[in-house]
C-alpha cells in the first residue's frame, strides 16, 4: 500500500500519537534541576552500560557518572564546568583518580543522545565510540528505571523526524510520525502482533528480538517511558540489514503506552 495514502487514512492514529509522553519531550532549561539517566555504549566491538545522577543549574552539571564496559568498571565525579549543558547538547564528563569518562550528544527533556563517548580506565584501555540512553528530570529522576519490563498493554508506535539542521544557521525541528508498525502487543508466551502481522519474539537480557514475521530481526529495547511505563524503543543503529536500510523506520522508534 502507498504509505502517503496509508498515513492519511489515519488522522485519529496521529491525534492519539501526540498523546503519548515521549512526543512531549521539550528543550531543557539551564536550571531543570534533577536528573537521572541510563544507557547503551558501543565502540564497534564491545558493548557495555551507563548510568548517571546529579543536577542541571545555571547550565552546569554535578552529579556521578558510573560505566561498565568491556570487563571493566568505574564511577567518576561529574563537576561544573567539563560537565554543562548549552545550545541542546549535553556533556557528562567526570573524572576520578586515573579514570576518566566523557558522553556528548544531544538531550533535551526525555532522551541523550546518539552520540559520543570517550574515556580511559585506570591501567587502561581508552576507549571510544557511541551512546545511547535516555534521561529523567525532576519527580520522574527518583522512580527507579523499569528497564526489561515486559509491557502487557497495546502500545502506540511512532517516530520523531529531523527536518532542516544541515545548513549554517538553519535549527532543526523535529516532527512526530506513525509508525509502519502502527501499534505492538507482546505477550507473555513470546508472540508479538502489529498493524502489519505478528509472529514470535525472543528476550536478550533487556530487549525483545522479533523472531519471524513482518518485522524479522529488528531489536527492541525494553525501557520505561517518561511516566515510567514499560515501553519497547527500536534504535535506528540496532535496526539496519546486511544493506543498510532499516527494518522498522529511518529515525529511532518509540511504542509506548496510549494516554
Amino acid at each position: 500500500m502507498n504509505i502517503a495514502r496509508r498515513f492519511a487514512a489515519r488522522p485519529l492514529a496521529l491525534v492519539s500519537l501526540a498523546l503519548a509522553a515521549p512526543l512531549a519531550a521539550a528543550p531543557l532549561s539551564p536550571d531543570a534541576g534533577d536528573f537521572a539517566g541510563e544507557g547503551t555504549l558501543d565502540d564497534g566491538e564491545a558493548q557495555g552500560t551507563w548510568q548517571a545522577g546529579g543536577t542541571l543549574a545555571d547550565g552546569e552539571i554535578s552529579g556521578t557518572l558510573t560505566v561498565e564496559f568491556g570487563g571493566k568498571a568505574m564511577a567518576v565525579t561529574m563537576r561544573p564546568g567539563p560537565a554543562f549543558m548549552e545550545n541542546g547538547r549535553c556533556i557528562l564528563k567526570g573524572e576520578e583518580g586515573r579514570n576518566r569518562f566523557e558522553l556528548s550528544g544531544e538531550c533535551d527533556s526525555e532522551r541523550f543522545g546518539p552520540g559520543y563517548m570517550s574515556g580511559y580506565f585506570d591501567g587502561g584501555p581508552s576507549v571510544s565510540g557511541r551512546f545511547a540512553g535516555t534521561l529523567r528530570w525532576g519527580a520522574a529522576a527518583a522512580a527507579a528505571p523499569a528497564a526489561g519490563t515486559l509491557p502487557t498493554a497495546r502500545l502506540l508506535c511512532g517516530y520523531r523526524e529531523r527536518i532542516g539542521g544541515i545548513a549554517a544557521g538553519d535549527i532543526a525541528t523535529y516532527e512526530n510520525r506513525p509508525s509502519l508498525m502502527g501499534f505492538l502487543e507482546l505477550s507473555p508466551g513470546g508472540t508479538y502482533r502489529t498493524q502489519q502481522g505478528g509472529g514470535r519474539f525472543t528476550r536478550e537480557g533487556n530487549a525483545v528480538r522479533l523472531a519471524d514475521g513482518p518485522w524479522a530481526g529488528a531489536l527492541g529495547r525494553l525501557e520505561p517511558d517518561n511516566a515510567g511505563e514499560p515501553a519497547v524503543y527500536f534504535e535506528r543503529d540496532d535496526n539496519r540489514r546486511a544493506d543498510g536500510t532499516p527494518i522498522v523506520d529511518p529515525y529511532r522508534t518509540f511504542c509506548v503506552k496510549q494516554r
